[in-house]
């Protein structure tokens, strides 16, 4: 009986060994443009996921305003619409809780956040995401997303609040942390120095990259959140291009139809980057 010879695997873009040595080719307007075309080809299959992470953003938002300073909806009204000084100074009160709120939002919503960046990384190797996958790994992923997002924004604070610039920065290297862990099995501790260390080596095409994310992000708040529908995929698709662009992924065909198929280098086996 003939037997088939096995398939070497395909990697695409970089590694490890050359981000943190600064080797990769990363430019800016390449990962912008291949981002754009990207989110527009996969519109349709991160729309219902994009639109769920939102709305459940807004809810942990509004529950935590409501328990911390109460009259959520009213103390947002007055902050968007603003006044006087005493209006101004409830305003600056319910900024600062408004900024915790997004942070336990985050946290919360973390390891949808995470499912999110695997499709995006997925659809960046030209594989499809099934819905039922993405649903299905989120319990296996909840604690380690969690903690480590935890992890990270108590660091990025600590870091703005000594040094703002130094929490930008960290806000921009901490991109790849989660993708390192789950996707590299990698520790905590190793994928913050890795992602440190690549965001350090490739500072100029990563900061032009988020600062068109973060132009973005304020022209969805113009456009009173609508724009978000489309940023948030493009945001995402940013990050797994990056991503792939740092660390590469290693595509492994295999022999039986199956929609995940990307395994990380340090992966054998060939597991998927959704393990449902």
């Amino acid at each position: 009986m003939e037997t088939k010879p096995e398939s070497k695997p395909i990697h695409l873009g970089g590694s490890i060994e050359q981000a943190t040595r600064g080797k990769t080719d990363l430019r800016a307007i390449p990962v912008l443009r291949e981002a754009f075309q990207l989110t527009n080809k996969t519109f349709g299959a991160f729309l219902p996921a994009v639109v769920g992470y939102v709305l459940l953003q807004l809810v942990l938002i509004l529950l935590f305003l409501e328990v911390q300073a109460g009259n959520a909806l009213a103390n947002l009204q007055a902050l968007l619409s603003g006044g006087g000084t005493s209006e101004s100074q409830v305003s600056a009160e319910f900024f600062n809780a408004l900024m915790m709120a997004g942070q336990f939002a985050d946290v919360v919503s973390a390891p949808l956040f995470l499912v999110l960046s695997l499709m995006a990384v997925n659809h960046a190797v030209g594989l499809p995401t099934r819905m039922k996958q993405m649903f299905g790994m989120l319990p296996k992923l909840i604690f380690m997303a969690t903690m480590v997002t935890l992890f990270t924004i108590s660091l990025q604070t600590l870091a703005t609040t000594l040094f703002f610039p130094l929490g930008l920065f960290l806000t921009m290297a901490f991109g790849t942390t989660l993708l390192l862990i789950c996707h590299k099995r990698l520790p905590l501790l190793t994928a913050v120095r890795y992602s440190i260390i690549s965001a350090f080596r490739h500072l100029a095409p990563l900061t032009a990259v988020y600062v068109v994310i973060a132009g973005l992000f304020i022209l969805s708040v113009m456009s009173m959140g609508v724009a978000l529908i489309w940023v948030l995929p493009f945001y995402f698709n940013v990050r797994a291009i990056v991503y792939r662009t740092l660390f590469g992924v290693t595509l492994k065909v295999s022999g039986h139809d199956d929609s995940s198929g990307a395994g990380g280098e340090d992966n054998p086996k060939g597991r998927g980057l959704f393990e449902a």
